[in-house]
């Protein structure tokens, strides 16, 4: 009874695929007799006594656990009450299944107080970054330790625990860097540029009405990326340009150009105007599509040409249902990425990829021969290499941090849409990325059979609307602005108090701190509820999820993460320190937000203001 309302839990949610998985399994002729006789992992005499209270004292107010190994799910099931979350990784089907039948996990499952995550996934990766991103449990990633469910997870499966272990740290890294924790200052050049940016985009070509027509019109499509072995590709792609669309980065442009070759599409999402080189020469049949990041100077250069300025699937500076007609396309890390993305959105069933090393090549250069900047780029720069697997799994190639954050953002990329287009890697050199077959582009060409349609240039909205569009947004900022001043000045409150409070000589008892700590968990609501504007109303959007605080959230959660490490078992104490760490993040939040006002109030200054 309970195993049917566990796998009916799991199968009503997005980790169905293990759900699935178990059926099959029974419901093939190779069940062991563990799961024949519902026998369970065996644990040695009060083992599994110690390992409750090892696991409490070593997480003690922990917000959340990793075990590795669900065992035979009691010391799981014991554990629940005292976590928000467990994350249980296991991969042997016959433990779950002895679990999920001695168990009932069936509400804790659905109600996220516990999740069971099979490590033989082949979406290991994106079910752990999906998880780590979730709030508020990405606050307190810097608590992340793997916990082993026994002796005999300890025996057998220390290696796997041990790769584990290595991809939740992948998952943590890729989550930090979304969230912009080491690279705030991008944050904020986004969010600034995307604010000089509207007024232009709305004279422009309107993303959403260019893909509805010419969606599913073409099934070919060639994505060109300016690593070094685009340089072979050239004379093949020469030859079959009139039977693929063709999407190229803005930093292989001129290199296609200076071979007799015309994209359809260009690409750049450049905070900064460094991309202006790359964009001297625009064929006349060319779109250039721009991501809202793109830095203004680039886009002042590019009037007058067929543009388009895209807006982002997961930037909330952006979701406003009054701006339909210039998104949502995911942008993702790189332009090449925003390529692939388009090329989805526009319906394309096989998709090509050139150029697309994300490494050195074994001469060392970093770019395509011909590249604006230099074909030694990137090798140039003070970047720490190190080797991951080749293109077919021929040996190892050098690359660096964020090609393989590139590499990494591709193949979820690739996973999540593979029932929607084949990516087809024609490289023939680089990093070997997964969820994508590889081809010669002499094989991948020979699909190129037919001449691709010319389209009629999509028109741009009216004047007229563009006006109301504009004069909403510009409302929009006005209430973000206001937000911004009323959470400041709470803030500045709050860190006025506790400076007094900690600041005393007196010994402070602890229902006085407990009432501290409420205070701060008020404010913290208010935070999360977004109630600070000025005239008291809430906005239908939330402020704070634009995405441009959340490292400044994760800072917040690193700060108590330090004290809850310490394991302070004396309450007072424990409060103590947890309020000398929120008036120290208090500090960083304040300067944070200042920036964003600045932000804010110059978009006001200049053309947002009515």
């Amino acid at each position: 009874m309970f195993l049917e309302k566990n796998l009916s839990a799991l199968n009503s949610s997005v980790f169905s695929e293990l759900s699935l998985k178990i059926v099959s399994y029974l419901q093939g002729n190779e069940k062991s007799q563990l799961s024949k006789n519902g026998g369970g992992l065996a644990y040695e005499e009060g083992e599994k006594e110690q390992l409750f209270s090892e696991i409490k004292t070593q997480s003690l107010r922990y917000p959340f656990i990793c075990l590795f190994g669900i065992g035979d799910g009691e010391l799981i099931k014991r554990l629940i009450p005292s976590y928000s979350l467990i994350i249980v990784l296991e991969e042997n089907l016959d433990f779950f299944i002895s679990a999920f039948s001695r168990f009932d996990f069936s509400e804790d499952f659905k109600q996220g107080r516990v999740i069971f995550v099979d490590t033989s996934s082949e979406k290991l990766e994106l079910y752990l970054t999906m998880l780590f991103s979730t709030k508020p449990y990405y606050q307190y990633l810097s608590l992340f330790e793997l916990f082993m469910n026994g002796q005999y997870y300890q025996h057998f499966y220390l290696e796997k625990a041990k790769a584990v272990h290595r991809l939740c740290e992948s998952a943590i890294f890729t989550t930090l860097s979304t969230l912009g924790v080491w690279a705030r200052d991008i944050l904020f050049s986004v969010y600034e540029n995307f604010l000089s940016n509207v007024p232009l985009m709305l004279e422009n070509i309107p993303i959403a009405r260019l893909i509805e027509e010419r969606k599913n019109k073409f099934e070919n499509a060639i994505v060109i990326s300016a690593g070094p072995s685009l340089s072979k590709q050239l004379p093949l792609l020469k030859k079959v340009q009139e039977n693929a669309v063709l999407f190229c980065a803005d930093g292989a442009l001129n290199v296609v150009l200076e071979q007799g070759i015309e994209p359809d599409y260009i690409l750049n999402t450049d905070i900064s105007d460094f991309a202006k080189a790359f964009l001297h020469q625009i064929p006349a049949k060319s779109l250039i599509i721009n991501g809202y990041s793109t830095h203004p100077k680039t886009l002042e250069s590019l009037k007058g040409k067929n543009l388009s300025v895209v807006l982002g699937t997961k930037d909330g500076i952006c979701q406003y249902n009054f701006f339909k007609d210039f998104g949502f396309v995911e942008l993702g890390g790189n332009v090449s990425h925003f390529a692939y993305a388009l090329a989805l959105e526009l319906g394309f069933k096989n998709i090509i990829m050139l150029g697309q090393d994300l490494s050195l090549d074994f001469n060392g250069n970093s770019h395509a021969k011909g590249y604006a900047l230099g074909e030694n780029f990137e090798t140039e720069a003070d970047i720490k290499y190190f080797k991951v697997k080749a293109y077919k799994g021929l040996g190892e190639v050098t690359t660096h941090i964020t090609w393989d954050y590139y590499r990494k953002d591709l193949e979820r990329l690739f996973l999540l849409n593979k029932d929607k287009a084949t990516f087809i890697n024609s490289t023939e050199g680089g990093a070997f990325i997964k969820f994508s077959k590889e081809l010669s582009f002499e094989e991948s060409a020979k699909m190129l059979t037919t001449k691709k349609p010319n389209f009629s240039l999509t028109k741009p909205i009216t004047q007229n609307k563009a006006k109301k569009i504009l004069s909403k947004f510009n409302a929009k900022v006005k209430a973000d602005f206001r937000k911004s001043q009323g959470m400041l000045e709470g803030a500045k409150e709050l860190l006025n108090a506790l400076n007094t409070i900690l600041e005393s000589k007196k010994t402070l008892p602890l229902n006085f701190l407990q009432k501290v700590k409420k205070m701060i968990d008020e404010f913290d609501g208010k935070l999360e509820e977004d109630e600070f504007l000025n005239d008291g109303k809430l906005e239908e959007d939330e402020f704070l999820n634009d995405g441009k605080l959340g490292f400044v959230f994760y800072k917040k959660g690193e700060l108590i993460c330090e004290v809850l490490k310490a394991k302070i078992e004396d309450e007072s104490l424990f409060h103590l320190y947890y309020i000398n760490a929120y008036k120290e993040w208090l500090g960083f939040f304040i300067e944070n937000l200042e920036r964003k006002i600045q932000i804010l109030n110059k978009g006001l200054e200049n053309s947002l203001r009515e």
